[in-house]
């Protein structure tokens, strides 16, 4: 969480809930049922994982203005109500989840995405996810020479020269071919 610029979280416990009967709601191991998370919730978990303090998020999340009432309701939200809490360390889990990125787990996306990509017959879109990957896995170099001088003030025989020497580096199996003038067009007419 600190990588992603978020304060680090107070410890949460998360506690086993059963879904109720009816499928509405969640039963503790004492027998107390757990409404869903309401609005309110949702939008004080989004504060709290932004970073702030439980008093700040229950403030911004609608619950009251006064200080001491919001540092109550953040208190109650965060020990004494167990689907807030454990929504809020999936969400927690999750965004520490997105935040790492690795080279498994990159091509394992790609390769799924290419995967996908085929099974619907987007061949382009397959080929494009399997290019990035062999990018990833260093099997593509992209190399690019940048000419510092300007082209502008080097004589035409010396870019003649140059170029000459740049496709014969980048590009050895070349055919010469022999430039023809272009006919005009305009003396046909």
């Amino acid at each position: 969480m600190e990588q992603l610029g978020l304060q680090p979280m107070k410890d949460l416990e998360y506690t086993h809930l059963e879904p109720t009967d009816d499928g509405k709601g969640m039963v503790d191991s004492d027998g107390k049922i757990w409404q869903p998370l309401n609005s309110k919730q949702k939008r004080f978990i989004r504060e709290y994982l932004k970073g702030e303090s439980a008093t700040q998020a229950a403030i911004k999340a609608g619950y009251t203005k006064n200080r001491n009432a919001a540092k109550r309701q953040g208190s109650v939200l965060l020990n004494h109500n167990p689907v807030v809490r454990n929504h809020l360390i999936d969400q927690s889990i999750k965004l520490q989840e997105r935040s790492q990125v690795n080279m498994d787990s990159h091509l394992s996306a790609l390769y799924d995405l290419r995967e996908e990509a085929k099974d619907t017959g987007q061949l382009s879109a397959a080929i494009t996810a399997e290019v990035h990957r062999g990018k990833a896995g260093g099997l593509y170099v992209d190399r690019r020479e940048v000419i510092q001088q300007q082209i502008q003030s080097m004589p035409k025989e010396e870019i003649i020269q140059r170029l000459e020497q740049l496709i014969q580096a980048n590009f050895p199996k070349i055919i010469e071919a022999q430039v023809i003038q272009p006919i005009d067009q305009s003396k046909d007419q």
